[in-house]
């Protein structure tokens, strides 16, 4: 069972190069890549590039919780 959602999985596993978010090749990749490595691939997918960290920080500063 994969640690996260259909829709992550989805996009990280395109990011990463698979043929469509179904091909599951990329799959033990993504199980090891940490949750920021997933988040930031997720973000690259959507095309925003660079900003993991600002977003997470402002994430952190108005949920007061630390990612």
């Amino acid at each position: 069972m994969a640690k996260y959602s259909d829709e992550v999985m989805g996009m990280v596993r395109q990011r990463l190069g698979a043929e469509d978010e179904n091909d599951t090749s990329k799959d033990d990749k993504i199980e090891s890549m940490s949750k920021h490595e997933v988040f930031a691939a997720c973000l690259e997918w959507e095309g925003i590039i660079g900003y993991d960290y600002k977003i997470l920080g402002w994430i952190n500063n108005i949920f007061l919780t630390n990612l």
